[in-house]
């Protein structure tokens, strides 16, 4: 083996030479500025034996070969999956909360905007709500829908509905109509604890229904104390919905023993017993309860002695009012999607939104250019974090601070290592073991790992396998379709997707699901979607259609939030003739994503002469990336969504020095009535300086006003 010079166009190469006599000279050349010495060295001792066995057995497949070692093999297979520990895997959450109460019965457990709650009182709410929930018919098995606004109410009730035994099917409040009845009918949900100003989105729901702001007669005088344990550890805890590439979301059926295997698991990791903590310490909780990014805080801030802080919809997505809050009450714990950390960052001092201690970031790849701009800005502890639905919440982690080294390694922050109690193997399509900093796909098995999917057999056997490593332990593993490969040490680095499934702001999309929607509507004759990365990392959505008339970019996107979460609605659409193919005669997925210019041919803009209004236009085009706009477009029938929002009001005021509130883009979301909103607060400002100046000059004396004037 030589080193090759640095402009070697190849990482490595292979050159065999023929010499005198039967034999070949066979190296290894490379360039020593993408590949070290010790990695080339290990990829020829692969090459050897692979050499060697091919020239024992001349007839063997190609895929028979081993490439590892014994001690390779039980490194990769053992040593990084040391994880046993000594966690009770029997215990149901509610146990565990209700042991926190005892401990620390008058400790804050709960707040959300003025409402504190302690832990007795928090318990006290769920219990009465348990008790009622019992005699209408919650027990294991039973699934209990969970529809509410983020507020103090949704915890009582996620408590409640585990109190009783029974399992909760988090609904998100601004789903499409169609797509909440869905998740009611396919989870059999017969009970639904919600509040009345959402009732009028579930016209077709006929079971039974408590709602905690308007029937608090029905369960205020139910009993206090904790009802007794139903539930098993092998029981439903919840049902998390995720996309699906058939065009309809996929119900996650999670049990206890993951929530209690991973409770325990992340407090261990977050260090919740250190004395510097003894308080208990605080959590913000940021993201949807109806995806599992939003479950971390939770669960562990409610077993182990912390406050969960609930932010208020008007301030997690305001990095301005989130600071100001998290000065009011300095935050331990976030969870978080680096999409929304990253707005949040951009939209207010970065110091004042990050966290005192740890800060735990997941669904979403982690660069490291948000990590050192984290790292400039505070002095908290970085966790990347990860896990696919199926596999409860996080099941692997990466302390980032006690471990530099990875940046050198990797090209976004790895995934990290196997928690307590979980196995990760990464396997070729034979379902062989790679070596490390091999490609292959991800398989996971341990206590995470979920009871499969709700009413879909098939797909769950074809996700849910037996330990494709040791079948006669039947052991449950998922296959995740992630592309990944092991780092030294057992780190795991993400590397892509086997399918064309995405992660947009933190949720998981099948692209697949997105293009059948649009093939239903009746002008669309062909669909493709892809995700491009537009300048700053943010993530977008383009559909790339052939159609039959003249359907607007406009109409289908109201067609598709008929049918799905804003966050799966594409922000630009293309018209295209016929889409691009590859050379094995496929859709060319990256060259459509390459495709440059306006999606949508651009119809001329009006002419502005209101000059604030032309600075608006400005803005609005850079963040939408644009290029043509004029004062009546809306905002989200641009593309744009809630954490473009935060953008487009953090620069309207530094460019006006206003503090416009985020809300306003939601209240008026065109250009002009953005307008009027900015210049009634700059007359108010004018006001209230104007009635300042007349106050002080009030107050002076004769003698003192004739000195200003004179000085004047």
């Amino acid at each position: 083996m030589r080193q090759s010079s640095p402009v070697y166009p190849f990482k490595i190469k292979l050159v065999c030479q023929a010499e005198a006599g039967p034999e070949t000279l066979c190296r290894f050349e490379y360039n020593p500025e993408l590949l070290s010495q010790h990695e080339v060295r290990r990829t020829a001792e692969y090459f050897r034996r692979v050499v060697q066995q091919a020239a024992a057995d001349p007839s063997a497949a190609w895929q028979d070969f081993e490439l590892l070692s014994e001690g390779e093999r039980r490194e990769i297979l053992d040593g990084f999956n040391e994880t046993g520990s000594d966690f009770s895997l029997e215990v149901c959450f509610p146990q565990l909360f209700e042991a926190q109460v005892e401990r620390t019965p008058d400790r804050c457990a709960l707040v959300f905007g003025s409402e504190a709650l302690s832990y007795r009182q928090l318990n006290a709410r769920a219990n009465r709500l348990a008790h009622c929930l019992r005699e209408r018919g919650a027990a294991p098995g039973v699934r209990v829908g969970l529809f509410l606004e983020r507020s103090a109410d949704a915890i009582v009730a996620l408590l409640g509905i585990l109190k009783a035994g029974a399992a909760y099917v988090p609904l998100h409040p601004h789903l499409p109509e169609a797509r909440l009845a869905h998740q009611l009918t396919e989870t059999q949900t017969r009970i639904l604890v919600g509040q009345q100003s959402l009732l009028p989105r579930l016209p077709g729901f006929d079971g039974q229904v408590l709602c905690m702001d308007c029937d608090q007669p029905a369960w205020a005088s139910q009993p206090e104390t904790n009802p007794p344990a139903a539930a098993t550890a092998a029981d439903p805890i919840y049902v998390i919905y995720t996309s699906g590439s058939t065009g309809a979301p996929k119900g996650v059926a999670t049990i206890h023993r993951n929530v209690a295997n991973y409770t325990q698991s992340i407090c261990r990791i977050l260090d919740v017993a250190n004395p510097a903590c003894a308080g208990g310490m605080t959590f913000a909780d940021v993201s949807t309860l109806a995806a599992d990014l939003g479950n971390t805080p939770i669960y562990a801030a409610l077993a182990s002695g912390g406050c969960l802080h609930m932010i208020p919809d008007d301030v997690l997505l305001d990095g301005q009012l989130y600071g100001e809050y998290a000065q009011r009450v300095p935050i331990d714990v976030l969870k978080i999607a680096p999409s929304h950390l990253r707005a949040l960052l951009a939209s207010g001092e970065p110091a004042r939104v990050l966290p005192r201690r740890h800060l735990v970031v997941g669904g979403e790849r982690l660069s490291w250019d948000l990590v050192r701009q984290v790292r400039q800005a505070g002095a908290c502890a970085i966790l990347n974090h990860y896990a696919p639905t199926e596999v409860t919440i996080g099941c692997l982690t990466c302390q980032l601070e006690t471990n530099p080294w990875l940046e050198a390694f990797a090209e976004v922050a790895p995934l990290g290592r196997p928690i307590a109690n979980t196995t990760v193997y990464i396997l070729d399509r034979h379902l062989k073991p790679v070596p490390v900093g091999a490609p292959g796909e991800v398989f996971l098995g341990g206590a995470g790992v979920s009871d499969g999917y709700v009413n879909r057999p098939d797909l769950t056997a074809a996700r849910f396998l037996v330990d494709p490593i040791h079948p006669a332990s039947g052991r449950r593993f998922y296959r995740s379709g992630d592309r990944a490969r092991f780092l030294p040490g057992g780190f795991v680095e993400f590397l892509g997707r086997e399918d064309d499934q995405v992660k947009i702001r933190g949720f998981r999309v099948e692209l697949g699901e997105i293009e059948a929607v649009l093939s239903r509507h009746p002008s669309v004759r062909g669909a493709v979607v892809v995700l491009k990365e537009e300048p700053g990392g943010e993530q977008q959505l383009a559909a790339h259609l052939v159609v039959s008339g003249q359907p607007s970019a406009r109409e289908l996107r109201e067609y598709l939030r008929q049918h799905l979460p804003d966050y799966m609605v594409p922000a630009t659409f293309r018209f295209l003739d016929k889409f691009p193919l590859n050379a094995n005669g496929k859709i060319d997925r990256r060259g459509l994503a390459a495709l440059a210019g306006p999606a949508v041919a651009p119809e001329a803009a009006p002419a502005v002469s209101n000059p604030m209004v032309g600075k608006l236009i400005g803005i609005w085009k850079e963040v939408l990336g644009c290029d043509s706009l004029g004062p009546d477009d809306n905002f989200f029938e641009m593309g744009g969504h809630s954490l473009l929002a935060t953008l487009i009001v953090s620069r309207v005021r530094e460019a006006f020095q206003v503090q416009v509130p985020l809300r306003a883009i939601f209240e008026s979301p065109t250009v002009a009535g953005l307008a009027e909103i900015v210049a009634r607060i700059q007359l108010e400002v004018q006001e209230d300086e104007i009635a300042r100046i007349l106050g002080e000059i009030e107050g002076l004396t004769d003698e003192e006003a004739r000195q200003l004037l004179q000085g004047e």
